[in-house]
């Protein structure tokens, strides 16, 4: 006689599915473990926490992350996302604190069998890490997903093709140019702009002294395409003897840190002086203003005598002529 058993199985499918994707933000240790946990203080995490990385390409900038959640029953049902607030700030009500992170999709119903598409957006204005608890709930079910978003902020990869420029001694009135390059090497477009105020050259410092600016450089601003480059021309026209040391800032829009060139040079002015060779070997300078008398002694008829003049260009490396008067 065969022995027969009733056996009663169960089903167990879930009530969503998370089409996120991968993240070993918690499992491979590299959260920071002494920051906050939802309840405001270091704690365990619940291990049932999901994660959601977002990057951003410098600050200021809206970056959004979109994926779907999928009801795998014949059920429709109401969801809600929240944020986790600490239990005190809970109690007291209110609106909840600025973040970083929102979500374009806090309310919404998904029909049985279908898919919702789930926007939430991370616009940071510090290159900070940022991190922020939500909640992802279905009322009717008393189901409750804790969700970490987790923000990081990438400089972009614009840089200058040399971090200083020297434009040694240039003289006074003349004008020195060096060609310097701002590179982008990322897939977009970034907009710049030369702060004039880090090397006396506003329009309100110029303005109120009326002078001229001891150094230019165009363009002032501009943008600079996806994986290319801009030369900016820096043009030094020194106007006295003096030394320029300046850490020019650009500021190249969503960086969070300016780009800095330091720029050097020195202006210098010739000065002339004429010089008599004395028989002694000395020298007597000729004055710059009246007469000067070159006295060349008794001399024979038809027989020549000779003094020697040196015209002097200083600083001494200008060089210098030699003039013979017979």
């Amino acid at each position: 006689m065969q022995l027969a058993r009733e056996l009663i199985g169960k089903v167990v499918r879930p009530w969503c599915h998370f089409d996120l994707p991968d993240s070993n933000y918690l499992s491979a240790g590299r959260r920071n473990p002494e920051l906050p946990g939802p309840s405001g203080v270091v704690e365990p995490l619940d291990p049932t926490t999901k994660v959601l990385e977002f990057e951003s390409l410098g600050v200021r900038v809206r970056n959004t992350k979109r994926f779907f959640v999928l009801n795998p029953t014949s059920i429709s049902y109401d969801f809600v996302w929240a944020p986790m607030l600490p239990p005190a700030m809970a109690a007291v009500g209110g609106p909840a604190p600025a973040s970083p992170f929102s979500c374009l999709t806090r309310k919404g119903t998904i029909s049985g069998g279908r898919r919702f598409e789930m926007v939430l957006e991370y616009s940071p204005t510090a290159d900070t890490l940022s991190e922020s608890f939500w909640s992802f709930s279905i009322p009717s079910q008393g189901i409750v997903v804790p969700f970490l978003l987790v923000g990081h902020v990438l400089e972009p990869r614009v840089s200058f093709d040399r971090p200083a420029i020297n434009f040694g001694q240039v003289q006074v009135g003349v004008k020195g140019k060096i060609t310097v390059s701002l590179v982008n090497d990322e897939h977009l477009p970034f907009s710049f702009t030369v702060d004039k105020s880090t090397y006396d050259a506003s329009d309100s410092l110029l303005a109120a002294s009326g002078g001229k600016p001891l150094l230019a450089i165009q363009p002032a601003k501009g943008t600079v395409p996806p994986n290319s480059k801009v030369d900016l021309v820096a043009v030094f026209t020194p106007q006295a003897e003096r030394q320029i040391n300046y850490n020019v800032a650009v500021r190249v829009h969503n960086k969070p840190t300016p780009l800095v060139l330091n720029v050097k040079g020195e202006g210098y002015a010739l000065a002339s002086a004429l010089l008599l060779e004395l028989l002694d070997g000395g020298t007597l300078e000729m004055s710059p203003t009246g007469t000067n008398a070159l006295d060349f002694g008794q001399v024979r008829t038809w027989v020549g005598n000779t003094v020697l003049l040196k015209h002097m260009l200083q600083p001494a490396y200008a060089g210098r002529h030699l003039v013979c008067c017979t």
